[in-house]
């Protein structure tokens, strides 16, 4: 489960991860208060923010990253989506669903 407070913190906690939360703390180019979509799937987590950058943990895409942050990729959606916008994300077990605009 990936979870984001009122303070706009993130935690990951779940399947053989860890019971209690544990903060996710992430850089200042992925700043939580900017977080617009998260999922999560049965070993998967995503969190998308307003500049269009997602950070997965676990292997979502085929293309590798170049950036990390606490464990989880970050990736340009720009470049993977050929110029689109996430405007919806979704997991379930291991499948991950973007909904993207190509306006």
């Amino acid at each position: 489960m990936i979870i984001q407070d009122s303070s706009n913190n993130l935690y990951k906690t779940g399947l053989k991860l860890d019971y209690s939360p544990k903060k996710i703390n992430l850089s200042d180019d992925f700043k939580a208060d900017s977080i617009t979509h998260l999922a999560c799937g049965r070993r998967h987590y995503a969190a998308v923010n307003s500049k269009n950058q997602i950070i997965t943990w676990g292997s979502v895409f085929k293309a590798k990253s170049t950036e990390n942050e606490e464990g989880f990729d970050l990736y340009y959606v720009d470049d993977i989506f050929e110029g689109g916008k996430i405007v919806d994300i979704s997991m379930k077990y291991s499948i991950f669903g973007a909904l993207i605009d190509h306006k």
